[in-house]
């Protein structure tokens, strides 16, 4: 099985794919010989659309190998909830997901609230990511939390991302 990553972080950073990579690990270990995961950073929120040739590339050359094998494309972003635009670009992100069969995954209000379960400013970020794989800090991350079906206001440092991996690996 692949899955594919599609996440707003830069590939030279890869904040946001070493907590997602780190809650696979984790919690489906049994799972990981018959995983094959890619990366597809978009260095920005906005550059959703320019990443379909990077994920539909990555997905024709796993697929070339492995004829009958499943395929997943995860599109992992923040909700950016309270800045100017927010709503309409995610509103246009989630169509994008259902036109081309892709799951969203979203964090309310960004990866590093979920994880850390509190905001940290720009130039925190590669450090804490760092620190949480480095201390195994994913213990600590509670399931409850990662299993919400939407993102009301209210609901801060919560994400679906436990209900999509679940549907995913139910299915194998």
């Amino acid at each position: 099985m692949q899955i594919i990553i599609c996440y707003e972080a830069c590939s030279s950073s890869n904040t946001d794919f070493s907590y997602i990579r780190s809650y696979i690990k984790d919690r489906y270990q049994n799972r990981q010989q018959q995983l094959h995961i890619d990366k597809v950073p978009l260095a920005a929120k906005s550059r959703y659309p320019k990443g379909k040739r990077k994920i539909e590339e990555c997905k024709r050359n796993y697929r070339f190998q492995h004829k009958t094998e499943r395929q997943y494309v995860l599109c992992c972003f923040d909700t950016d909830y309270g800045k100017e635009g927010a709503a309409k670009e995610n509103k246009r992100i989630e169509d994008f997901c259902q036109e081309n069969g892709y799951d969203l995954i979203w964090f309310h209000r960004d990866i590093e609230e979920v994880f850390l379960q509190k905001r940290i400013s720009d130039k925190e970020k590669i450090q804490c990511a760092k620190d949480f794989v480095r201390k195994d800090m994913i213990k600590t991350v509670d399931d409850r939390k990662m299993a919400k079906t939407t993102f009301p206001a209210s609901n801060f440092g919560t994400s679906n991302l436990k209900l999509v991996l679940d549907r995913i690996f139910d299915t194998q």
